[in-house]
């Protein structure tokens, strides 16, 4: 399987409880990654460990659905989001560190490619590159507004 990874790391001042509960609001979802237009519960309630949810994604201009998971789930330290269609799968983990009164977030975006797109693995890193590279900016963005 070719593996392509994305790594971001930022220091945000706000303590590890506001990032955490900004992520798991699954609206944020549309407001942080480039191309979401849907982030869907599947199950009822919060987010937590185990919760599924329908994602829609523009890419290059052609939506592209697919079932993501809560595989981690810790509290003001750590967020992973699993899933993934065709033959792609992607995972996102958010780690979550007090540092200099505030969090550091560490992010890494991990691409898997199977079968036959195997061989495309470093354009579709590319791809991730492209449309998450901001990643961490939005957040922080949208943590420090006012209109949060």
């Amino acid at each position: 399987m070719g593996v392509g990874t994305l790594r971001r790391s930022t220091v945000l001042p706000c303590a590890p409880e506001v990032v955490f509960a900004f992520l798991t609001v699954p609206e944020n979802a549309r407001r942080v990654m480039r191309g979401v237009t849907r982030f869907e519960p599947l199950d009822p309630g919060p987010m937590r460990l185990g919760s599924r949810f329908l994602q829609t994604r523009v890419v290059r201009g052609v939506p592209a659905s697919a079932e993501v998971e809560v595989v981690a789930f810790e509290p003001a330290r750590r967020l992973v989001i699993a899933g993934g269609a065709r033959g792609v799968d992607v995972r996102f983990e958010y780690r979550l560190t007090p540092e200099r009164g505030g969090t550091r977030v560490d992010m890494a975006c991990e691409v898997a490619a199977s079968g036959a797109l195997r061989l495309f693995t470093p354009l579709i890193a590319a791809l991730v590159e492209r449309e998450e590279g901001e990643h961490l900016e939005r957040l922080a963005q949208l943590l420090l507004s006012p209109a949060r």
